[in-house]
C-alpha cells in the first residue's frame, strides 16, 4: 500500500481545481478500484470536496454480511480493516470517503 501519493492532504490539494482526476487517478491506482471508477464514468458527475459529513449519514454497501451490494469474504474485509488500522496507527494520512450519492 502505497501512503503518499493519494492522501487527505492531496485530495484537498485538488479540491478547487482537478478533484475528479484525482478520484479516477486514485481508483485506478492505490485506490485498487477500477470497477468503481469505471462506473463513475458512466454518467456526467458533479464532484464536490473533500468535505466533513458525519458517517451516520450514509450506509456501508461493501462487506461479507448477506445484503451487501458489493460482497467481500469475512476474511478479506477484517484483513483490509486490519491493514488499514495499523497503516493510521503508523501515520496514514487516510484518502478522503468517496461516496456516491
Amino acid at each position: 500500500m502505497n501512503l503518499k501519493q493519494y492522501t487527505l492532504i492531496s485530495a484537498l490539494a485538488c479540491k478547487d481545481k482537478d478533484i475528479e482526476n484525482w478520484i479516477h487517478n486514485f481508483l485506478c491506482g492505490e485506490g485498487n478500484n477500477k470497477p468503481f471508477s469505471d462506473g463513475l464514468k458512466l454518467f456526467d458527475r458533479h464532484y464536490i470536496g473533500p468535505i466533513k459529513m458525519p458517517l451516520n449519514m450514509f450506509e456501508r454497501c461493501c462487506g461479507f454480511e448477506e445484503k451487501m451490494k458489493f460482497a467481500i469474504s469475512k476474511k478479506g474485509f477484517e484483513t483490509n480493516v486490519n491493514t488499514m488500522i495499523s497503516a493510521i496507527k503508523n501515520g496514514w494520512d487516510v484518502p478522503p470517503l468517496i461516496i456516491n450519492y
